[in-house]
């Protein structure tokens, strides 16, 4: 794509707070993560703007699978589920994702899991236990890591060891591993200062960079 394209087509989006502007249009795909309530809430909002000729859509990843029948969750949904059963007992995680990803997978559970963030990731597992639970495995771990808060909010738990202990690890690491793990530069730059991560510690989750 070139500038100039790019250009033209970012120009055509525009972001809004709340739903007047959607009165008027055709199309509405909602986006959000696997929470039932929180899906069923957004589309009773949005049927109070949009027009009745307007389409509503929706995207999901686990909820009623058998009626969607994504092809990809039929593969993603097994294999997941084997690779935490694994994890549980003392695989390492980055082992899974190598094997995983040599099979012919774009990338590995875990990674796919730090890429959409740890909180979907938490959703989505507890969709597939609310609607197969005679299907989905049980993990005896994250109910231990929620518990002692280490699951979720990884650049606040980063901070409560240091972004200089955090910099210099992954720099070991990719010393070790490969560049995967080298520090990016925000990282590094406030890792220099002997900064936090966040950049105000008493901003919300969704108010730092990482």
């Amino acid at each position: 794509m070139t500038e100039e394209k790019l250009e033209s087509t970012m120009s055509l989006l525009r972001g809004v707070l709340d739903y007047e502007s959607f009165r008027n249009v055709d199309l509405v795909i909602k986006a959000a993560i696997e929470d039932v309530s929180l899906k069923q809430q957004i589309f009773a909002e949005l049927e109070k703007y949009c027009l009745p000729y307007c389409m509503l859509a929706g995207n999901t990843s686990t909820i009623d699978l058998t009626i969607i029948g994504f092809a990809v969750n039929r593969m993603f949904f097994p294999y997941t589920q084997a690779a935490l059963l694994l994890v549980e007992r003392g695989t390492n995680p980055y082992r899974i994702d190598n094997v995983i990803t040599k099979f012919g997978m774009p990338m590995g559970p875990f990674r796919l899991a730090d890429l959409v963030g740890f909180g979907v990731a938490i959703y989505t597992g507890m969709q597939f236990l609310e609607n197969f639970p005679e299907r989905a495995y049980k993990s005896m771990l994250i109910p231990i890591l929620q518990e002692d808060k280490r699951a979720g909010e990884v650049v606040f738990w980063a901070d409560s060891l240091g972004s200089n202990h955090i910099c210099s690890r992954l720099d070991e690491w990719s010393k070790t591993y490969g560049d995967f793990f080298k520090p990016c530069p925000y990282l590094a730059e406030r890792a220099a200062k002997g900064i936090p991560l966040v950049r105000n510690s008493e901003l919300h989750a969704f108010d730092y960079v990482c």
